[in-house]
């Protein structure tokens, strides 16, 4: 493919140089790929509202950061001077699951850091912060998991005004939809919008979550966002002219989602397999059902430790589990496995990665993690600590654990590459409807 071509040649990949000189340095490569050529016009050289699908691995996440850019321009001088004015112009991301929002946090303080961007966690694993680092904030990544407590602990004085004003700040932690709706019509009410008013853009990720039982919440905030945005006191105030951008690997129904968002057709980006930079090899095996699918699900477990050997071939693997118990045993399994053949472990490459293993599980604070880690393998779920999940993640990136178990924490976006992912079982117990 050609490297540069005209603005409206979207088959000639766009250069990082085509960014103002400030901006550039967040990208460490000197060429868009493909997929972001085409949508580089309609992300950094527009402000229409988006609706992207395409596969996971694409980069679609530079999709966000050329949108954040895009907001960020508005505070660069003539001369290409970038002069930020801290908290005025905000940036919401919003994602399903916290380890998403974490690495996305470590990652863009990283790469926005040096332009002066202050970037706040808002999950329920972030530590408990004031209205000063709210209102300091250019970019508020969060997710629908944070409790109730958390948000208001500090501010719940329902004789001062500004509790309206702050606890606009927090609507997008969708937790309590009931509570947010008679707070923000409360607000609107008395013209205490405070911070919730400076957000000018905000991110959605995996948007075919609406389809989730957290996208009903999803959905209320976005709708409110949207009526607040029309109200006539807010005419002047950034939040007028929201710019919504929605991405996912797998949407359907695009365009339903379009019209909702007030995409125009060419903020519509759809893009098949054909852009995934790793063609995908799929096999499906089937075994004799068991009595019932309880133990049928448990069975499954003693077919894994076969499937890696046969198709991974010594390289990284995921496996992916129903239910956290489920992952939890899956590796309990695989490392009593791979532990009774001592030496001949085909998780373990060397001695220096076994020093490596028996270090990190010294630090775990979950015993039965503590106890699979050893043998290359480990879990990763809700149910572990932060500190626990960032240590797995990090091994697992490194090299040093070669099979992790995960529910579906590491199936939202979560950027760590496997050459093999085993999908233990194709269907979960319903809790709502007590059946698989």
């Amino acid at each position: 493919m050609a490297a540069m071509g005209p603005l409206g040649d979207s088959y000639a990949l766009r250069c990082v140089s085509d960014l103002p000189p400030p901006f550039r340095p967040v990208f460490g490569f000197r060429y868009f790929n493909s997929l972001q050529s085409e949508c580089f016009p309609v992300c950094f050289l527009s402000d229409v509202n988006m609706v992207v699908s395409a596969p996971t691995g694409s980069g679609k996440t530079v999709l966000f950061e050329l949108c954040i850019l895009r907001l960020l321009s508005r505070f660069l001088t003539t001369d290409w001077w970038f002069n930020l004015l801290k908290g005025t112009l905000k940036t919401i991301y919003i994602a399903p699951m916290k380890a998403l929002v974490q690495e996305k946090m470590r990652d863009w303080k990283v790469k926005l850091g040096s332009l002066g961007i202050n970037c706040l966690e808002m999950t329920g694993d972030s530590e408990f912060f004031n209205k000063k680092a709210i209102h300091d904030s250019d970019l508020i990544l969060t997710t629908p998991e944070v409790y109730v407590t958390t948000c208001f602990a500090s501010y719940y004085d329902l004789n001062k005004p500004l509790l309206l004003q702050t606890i606009s700040l927090f609507l997008l932690t969708n937790i309590c939809m009931q509570k947010f709706d008679s707070m923000s019509r409360h607000g609107v009410r008395d013209g205490g919008l405070g911070f919730f008013s400076d957000i000018a853009l905000v991110l959605i990720d995996e948007v075919h979550l609406l389809n989730d039982p957290r996208g009903a919440a999803l959905e209320a905030v976005v709708s409110r966002i949207k009526m607040l945005s029309r109200l006539g006191n807010m005419k002047s105030a950034p939040l007028a002219n929201v710019r919504f951008i929605a991405v996912s690997a797998t949407i359907s129904n695009a365009e339903d989602i379009a019209e909702w968002l007030l995409a125009p057709p060419e903020g519509i980006k759809r893009f098949g397999e054909e852009m995934r930079p790793v063609k995908l090899t799929t096999k499906v095996l089937g075994y004799a059902p068991a009595k019932n699918d309880f133990l049928f699900e448990r069975r499954l477990q003693s077919f894994i430790f076969d499937i890696l050997m046969q198709h991974s071939r010594g390289k990284s693997a995921l496996v992916f589990c129903s239910t956290r118990k489920g992952a939890q045993e899956a590796a309990q399994c695989l490392s009593q496995t791979a532990g009774s053949l001592g030496y001949s472990n085909p998780f373990m490459k060397s001695m220096q990665q076994y020093e490596h293993l028996r270090e990190a599980s010294l630090t775990c604070s979950d015993k039965q993690l503590q106890s699979c880690i050893v043998y290359g393998v480990g879990f990763h779920n809700g149910g572990l600590c932060l500190k626990d999940r960032s240590l797995v993640e990090g091994l697992f990136l490194k090299g040093d654990l070669q099979i992790l178990c995960t529910t579906n924490t590491l199936a939202h976006g979560i950027n760590l590459p496997a050459h093999t992912v085993v999908i233990k079982s194709t269907q979960f117990f319903n809790k709502e409807k007590g059946s698989y």
